[in-house]
């Protein structure tokens, strides 16, 4: 899970959030915008009717929360 930034032709930035499956190599959602990561995450957990063992993400500024931390 990580966050990707860029930039448009017109000089607007753009936000994605990246999730992908280590072991399948699927990736289950990009999102781009502002968007909750909790509840993107529980969306995914719904449709999968499943939880991940781990969750791996690089502990940069955007995943700074102490939702995310339970």
């Amino acid at each position: 899970m990580d966050f990707v930034g860029g930039q448009l032709f017109d000089g607007r930035k753009i936000h994605s959030l990246i999730i992908v499956d280590k072991y399948s190599h699927q990736c289950p959602s990009i999102r781009v915008g502002q968007e909750d990561v909790i509840a993107v995450l529980e969306r995914i957990r719904q449709s999968t009717k499943a939880l991940p063992k781990c969750i791996q993400v690089d502990n940069g500024s955007g995943f700074i929360s102490k939702a995310l931390d339970r």
